[in-house]
């Protein structure tokens, strides 16, 4: 019993730790844009063409050419959602063509 006291006041005074106190009108508008441009600037890289959402997997690709798609044929199946062109990435030349 003695312990779950403990466990409990250590909860609450973290918990308390972690509220913030100082109401966002009352923070500095230089340090409010600051974060709203790092935020803005780290959205765009996420989103853009070769940023981490616009990764679909990770599949493991042996040396040589593979087909890739969603269609049934392809050794390398992505989701349903991805178009059926079986694409040939080769691992050697680091390009690929829709066939």
């Amino acid at each position: 019993m003695h312990t779950a006291t403990w466990a409990l006041a250590l909860l609450l005074t973290l918990g308390a730790g972690c509220a913030s106190s100082v109401p966002r009108e009352a923070m500095d508008p230089a340090y409010l844009a600051e974060i709203e441009t790092w935020h803005a600037e780290r959205e765009a890289a996420l989103a853009a063409e070769d940023g981490w959402l616009t990764l679909v997997g990770l599949l493991p690709i042996a040396p040589g050419a593979q087909t890739l798609g969603s269609g049934p044929d392809a050794a390398l199946r992505l989701p349903p959602s991805a178009p059926r062109c079986a694409a040939m990435p080769s691992t050697a030349a680091g390009s690929s063509s829709c066939v």
